[in-house]
């Protein structure tokens, strides 16, 4: 193997190094749109409707406004990989309705059971982007 092929090897290794933390950045705020589109929809992330008040009227989860402003996705702290989804001031109230109580359904916000399709079709749209941007700079 030629210096010059070397060398290229080893910037896209170390391009490719960075990718598990740059894809986290990349993430936070399409996932952030796809929670937003949760509260809009009513539904859960598999896309299940939140259920209805006893009075019938629509899931207050929405109602005042200010657990939504709150909901974000951001990258792990530091230079770390990974994601996690904030509440800002709301976050006692968000796991209420996460869980349920003695006398409120669960409205999830968050997924249980796997990774919703439109979380994995968002993270795999952004890893392919990232990945090629990483092979064109090398």
């Amino acid at each position: 193997m030629n210096l010059r092929a070397f060398d290229r090897l080893a910037k896209t290794l170390a391009e490719l190094d960075t990718l598990p933390r740059r894809l986290s950045v990349a993430i936070a705020p399409v996932l952030t749109r796809e929670l937003q589109k949760q509260y809009a929809r009513g539904t859960d992330p598999y896309g299940r409707k939140w259920r209805r008040l006893a009075t019938g009227k629509p899931s207050h989860l929405t109602k005042s406004g200010r657990l939504r402003a709150g909901t974000r996705a951001a990258p792990l702290p530091g230079n770390r990989a990974g994601v996690r989804i904030l509440f800002g001031s709301r976050s006692r109230i968000a796991g209420f309705h996460q869980s349920g109580t003695a006398n409120m359904p669960s409205r999830k916000i968050l997924p249980e059971r796997g990774m919703p399709a439109a979380w994995r079709a968002t993270i795999m749209r952004e890893m392919r982007r990232l990945e090629q941007q990483a092979r064109r700079a090398t």
